[in-house]
């Protein structure tokens, strides 16, 4: 799969996704969902690294489409995944869409989807919209975790917000200590 991963991220812009992919890997993804989501979140690693980032999440976008195309089911793995390969400004919009689609198709988005989502936008220069997204995470009822607080925490700084950053750390540290048996 990580050989199936490089080829997919230095493919030249004119080669199309079903010309790699193929039948092979169409049934592969058919009858086994988990290795699809094994694919995008390997390009999701790649999209961490460099230069690679917006290629990898371009690729993992068509990816996605191609296999839906070719009637695989999708589920929320799959969008999370692909949302996570779309971290650089280039591929924000894409992500974006990704999270609407989720919402008009009544999927439970988790926490691992919205803090995809806020890193996105941290990293494409939209800290405001990653607050935003929190904010619908907490309507939701959707805890968050380390990493989700995290993520917020970033987009607060991003945007300078250091009072919002620092009640962000501190909900962290509320919501992972223990209470004291004493």
């Amino acid at each position: 799969m990580d050989q199936l991963v490089d080829l997919i991220v230095t493919l030249p812009s004119h080669v199309g996704i079903e010309e790699v992919i193929g039948e092979k890997y169409r049934e592969l993804f058919v009858t086994n969902p988990r290795k699809l989501t094994t694919l995008l979140s390997l390009l999701s690693r790649q999209s961490s690294r460099g230069g690679a980032k917006a290629a990898a999440g371009s690729r993992a976008m068509e990816v996605l489409k191609w296999v839906q195309h070719e009637g695989v089911s999708l589920n929320a793995f799959h969008y999370t995944a692909a949302i996570s390969a779309c971290q650089s400004p280039e591929t924000l919009a894409a992500a974006l869409e990704l999270y609407e689609e989720m919402c008009l198709l009544g999927m439970g988005l988790r926490a691992q989807t919205y803090t995809a989502l806020i890193t996105a936008c941290t990293r494409g220069g939209q800290a405001q919209r990653a607050l935003d997204i929190f904010a619908d995470m907490q309507r939701a009822g959707v805890e968050g975790d380390v990493v989700a607080y995290s993520a917020v925490i970033s987009a607060c700084a991003a945007q300078g917000s250091w009072q919002e950053a620092w009640q962000a750390s501190r909900a962290v540290q509320l919501a992972t200590s223990t209470p004291s048996l004493n």
